[in-house]
């Protein structure tokens, strides 16, 4: 899936999981430039498969965790959780 596509898709909730995960598949791939934390917020809105890949890119991107060091546990999908975080980060 394109990067435009996949932001049109990821904020369309009628679409199917499917859909959704491929469109999370590619955001997360995608660079800094290209995609910014509210893209990566919305996957985490949409749940399932996509919440998990929005998590473990904030965990990374954030600097909350390395890839090398997120665990089950750190890969949180509670959107307040991380609305919380970027506020305490400032």
């Amino acid at each position: 899936m394109e990067l435009a596509e996949a932001l049109r898709a990821i904020r369309d909730p009628q679409r199917p999981p499917l859909d959704h995960i491929a469109a999370a598949n590619t955001i997360v791939h995608a660079s800094q430039e290209e995609v910014g934390i509210d893209d990566l917020l919305e996957c985490l809105r949409r749940g399932h498969i996509a919440a998990d890949l929005a998590a473990y890119a904030l965990n990374v991107r954030l600097g909350r965790r390395t890839a090398e060091q997120i665990t089950a546990e750190d890969n949180i999908v509670d959107v307040d959780f991380w609305l919380r975080y970027l506020a305490e980060k400032g």
